[in-house]
């Protein structure tokens, strides 16, 4: 694949493949070429994977506006 430094997008040939599919079709191409089911891992999947940093990351910022905090998880 060749670089094009001019900043220009080049035209695409007659019998070029297009890379780069919509996620939906990417989703269902795989779904469908593996003969797998869709999980829904639901809307907080990577905050819950990523809790942690989360956290500190919180901490870091109310501390740095000036405020003492104290974490302790709810029972």
């Amino acid at each position: 694949m060749a670089l094009y430094t001019d900043g220009q997008p080049r035209e695409k040939e007659e019998n070029e493949l297009e890379l780069s599919l919509p996620t939906p079709l990417r989703i269902a191409y795989y779904l469908l070429t593996r003969k797998v089911m869709f999980v829904d891992l639901g809307e907080d999947y990577f905050d819950k994977q990523k809790q942690a940093s989360i956290v500190r990351n919180s901490v870091q910022m109310l501390e740095n506006l000036g405020y003492t905090v104290n974490i302790s998880e709810a029972s």
